[in-house]
């Protein structure tokens, strides 16, 4: 690290340890954009398969200081003073201080998590095969058996493996969380995002019981049509193989991904070859993780995009989505606060992954991009599918807020079952209770992200038609979106685009057209 880091550090431990004020903002945030690309470059090492052992707790130690309580207090009562624009950026850098505080209480665990996740194996038939890696298998296994197998031997190990680990985990950031003053975790990640969880829940319900008779049809026909089960029959371990989508290789071929995807930027004006920005990173590894993901070491200048490659359309839309972080990331402006740059609402960008992960459910796009001039079959599929996720995370978001409720573990495991279980109409294992759950209530950002997107889409088609994707003028408009990072929450974007706020009729209507 350079000198003047080094300085800033010792200055600051000097101070925290004399109990003086002591933030030097501007000095703060210098180190917080440092501390992010480290984090960041570690997490693409090791999970893109790099490297076996994850350091970053080598990481928050390195910058423990960031995350002194005295520090967490000052901001926050700087921000509780402050006003106007400033006001907003001490509200997002408060958000990372704590949620990283509670990274830094559990970094050890979180290390030791990752290396056992890498080194993991099962054991299917005499094939061992790595744990994470088992996941492509199974999306690719023809043989329903099988694919139960493996997914029994996957949920054997996580429950003996992992989930002794994720106890000690989540019992740990609850401690953390009561003694910075909270009396839950969702109450805390509520107030620090300004989102009531609790009213976002309620607003999504109704979604569950208006779409149950397109959802029923849809997926049974789409079930019975592509692997030949009904919705009564289908096991959890059918899902990864159904939303592969073998039946439609022909049309998504791995070798004209990194093409198609240039030429639905170029139609927006954008030329791949010229973001020396963003490295892509496709190449298979046993260890690498297969949850597509993009690392912004540091923004805007290296954005690091990565997938594990496994074929069909899945491939692409991973690919489309974190191609899409990619692009906004790479085209926010370096003149936007570090706030805006690394920080703010992460329900924006996500917004943004979703807008291009939709672009392959677009029969205009199916036809100019792929050639595909039979797109009904497929389309009926995707849109299938993508119900299925919706319903799926307000299952989750309803599953984590009682999760996370500041009661016990004891039990969770049986309502994790209930709650997802209806909102899919699939049976999910229960040992998965802990596995399936994302940091600081992320199914939130996902949900206000569909929300958005939705709304985004039905923006773009009425400026620019059903097929927007291949206007300059679209590509402007967006690009004028990504340069301001996050500094806008998603409910501020949605009122920009004509809307009272967030609203979920363009995402009924969305599921509508495509399945009625």
């Amino acid at each position: 690290m350079p000198t003047r880091s080094v300085y800033g550090y010792l200055w600051l431990e000097c101070l925290i340890r004399a109990g003086v004020v002591m933030v030097d903002l501007e000095q703060y945030r210098q180190e917080v954009e440092v501390f992010l690309g480290e984090l960041d470059k570690e997490s693409y090492l090791h999970f893109a398969g790099h490297k076996e052992e994850a350091n970053f707790s080598g990481v928050y130690e390195k910058h423990k200081e960031l995350f002194a309580r005295s520090a967490i207090e000052e901001i926050q009562e700087l921000e509780e003073k402050a006003g106007g624009e400033e006001k907003r950026r001490l509200g997002y850098l408060l958000l990372f201080s704590m949620e990283h505080f509670l990274g830094q209480e559990v970094k050890e665990i979180q290390d030791q998590m990752a290396m056992q996740e890498a080194r993991a194996k099962i054991d299917v038939q005499g094939q061992e095969i790595g744990y994470r890696y088992s996941h492509v298998v199974q999306m690719n296994e023809p043989d329903p058996e099988r694919r139960a197998l493996i997914e029994s031997r996957r949920v054997e190990a996580t429950e003996r493996e992992l989930n002794p680990n994720y106890v000690r985990l989540w019992e740990q950031v609850y401690s953390a969380t009561r003694d910075l003053g909270y009396e839950s975790y969702a109450r805390m990640f509520s107030s620090l995002k300004r989102v009531d969880f609790q009213q976002l829940a309620q607003q999504l319900e109704p979604i569950l019981d208006r779409t149950d008779d397109l959802y029923l049809e849809n997926m049974d026909h789409v079930l019975r049509q592509e692997i030949g089960i009904s919705l009564q029959e289908v096991r959890r371990s059918d899902i990864p193989y159904l939303m592969r989508g073998k039946e439609f290789d022909a049309y998504f071929r791995a070798e004209r991904m990194m093409e198609v995807f240039y030429h639905t930027l170029k139609g927006l004006g954008v030329d791949l070859d010229e973001q020396k920005s963003i490295i892509v990173d496709a190449e298979p590894r046993e260890k690498k993780s297969p949850r597509a993901f993009c690392a912004p070491v540091k923004i805007p200048q290296e954005i690091y995009l990565v997938i594990m490659p496994s074929g069909g359309q899945d491939d692409y839309e991973a690919f489309f989505h974190e191609g899409g972080h990619a692009q906004h990331f790479a085209n926010v402006s370096s003149r936007q606060a570090i706030e805006y740059r690394y920080l703010g609402d992460n329900s924006v960008t996500e917004a943004y992954a979703f807008l291009f992960d939709h672009l392959p459910k677009n029969r205009y796009w199916l036809e100019r991009m792929l050639g595909i001039e039979r797109w009904e079959r497929f389309l009926r599929f995707s849109h299938t599918l993508n119900l299925l996720s919706l319903r799926r995370y307000i299952a989750k978001l309803q599953y984590e807020l009682k999760l996370h409720d500041g009661t016990p573990l004891e039990g969770k495991d049986e309502l994790y079952t209930e709650i997802l279980s209806r909102g899919v109409l699939v049976e999910y294992p229960k040992e998965m209770f802990l596995k399936d759950v994302d940091e600081s209530f992320y199914c939130a950002n996902y949900l206000r992200a569909w929300i958005l997107e939705a709304q985004l889409e039905e923006y773009l088609k009425g400026e620019y038609g059903e097929a927007w994707f291949g206007e300059k003028k679209a590509g402007d408009f967006l690009r004028e979106l990504w340069s301001y990072g996050q500094k806008y929450r998603a409910d501020e974007l949605a009122k920009e685009l004509g809307y009272q706020g967030l609203d979920i009729d363009p995402l009924i209507r969305q599921a509508d057209d495509a399945l009625s």
